[in-house]
């Protein structure tokens, strides 16, 4: 049994549970796809792992509130066969299962941080005011050869043609000297953990209020955006990161936008998790969302 802390009470009245996510996001339907990606990552193994695990505790967990778990059981994730030895293949497998079930509000699990790459440039060719809301220690901007990798990806989208008016990213604390130098010329926006824990609402009110005039937007959630003393399982650990309430409060929020159209989930690492517990957290998080649904 599982009780709910009364540290719990300002962050929950901020919710209104009777709005459901899929309603939000204009569908009462749900895609969840397995991208097993780890060649994004240069060299580093583990994330390819991270879907199926992730998945595995999502099955066994149960909600504190109301997640109808004899549903959740029905959704059966599509699992893309990628090869880890072809980055070229494994973004166009990506990018095709996009173009397929963009209007079924896919969640995609991966996976290395490369996959959001192919997931962007198959809604641009859709929607000419795509936006992306990023919540990720890295501004994943350094400079890229022929293919984007984990590191390199956003800058080859705003390259490719993404505007860089309608990119935000939240919990950035580690940025390189020519990353920062791209951020200054182009005008991204980024909030650090600091200023959004000092005040969450706050900052999600400014996101929301700019987000909300894009035609659409894709989350993109990179593990390591929490603070590794609650997901040590990434390969990438920055401390002083965001704490888990304070990430779901801001992600329930962003949820409440009409014209978001599906979120991914990368970078978790089992082979470097301690005891599961950021699969396991990952799980949560998805939950979380997956429970204001009306399944």
């Amino acid at each position: 049994m599982y009780v709910v802390s009364l540290l719990l009470v300002p962050w929950l009245k901020a919710i209104d549970r009777d709005v459901k996510l899929f309603k939000i996001m204009g569908n009462t339907g749900i895609m969840i796809i397995f991208a097993p990606i780890n060649v994004g990552a240069v060299g580093i193994k583990g994330q390819e792992q991270a879907p199926r695990k992730i998945w595995e505790e999502l099955r066994r967990y149960e909600s504190t509130w109301s997640l109808n778990r004899n549903r959740l059981k029905e959704l059966e994730p599509i699992e893309l066969d990628i090869d880890n030895s072809n980055i070229e293949e494994a973004h166009r497998l990506i990018g095709e299962a996009i173009h397929k079930y963009m209007d079924e509000n896919p969640i995609v699990i991966g996976g290395d941080h490369s996959l959001t790459y192919p997931v962007l440039k198959a809604l641009m060719d859709k929607y000419r005011d795509m936006g992306i809301i990023i919540l990720d220690a890295h501004p994943d901007l350094e400079p890229y050869t022929i293919n984007p990798s984990h590191d390199s990806w956003l800058r080859m989208l705003i390259d490719k043609g993404l505007d860089p008016s309608r990119v935000i990213i939240l919990g950035v604390r580690s940025i390189g000297e020519k990353e920062a130098e791209f951020i200054k010329e182009r005008g991204i926006r980024i909030y650090t953990p600091l200023s959004i824990e000092d005040d969450p609402e706050a900052i999600s009110d400014i996101v929301m209020t700019t987000a909300r005039n894009w035609e659409k937007i894709w989350i993109s959630l990179d593990i390591d955006v929490i603070d590794p003393s609650f997901a040590p399982g990434t390969y990438y650990n920055e401390p002083l990161g965001l704490k888990p309430l304070t990430l779901l409060y801001f992600l329930r929020r962003l949820l409440f936008l009409k014209n978001i159209i599906g979120l991914d989930l990368v970078e978790v690492n089992p082979l470097y998790d301690n005891r599961d517990i950021t699969s396991r957290l990952a799980a949560r998080l998805l939950v979380e969302a997956l429970e204001q649904q009306d399944l």
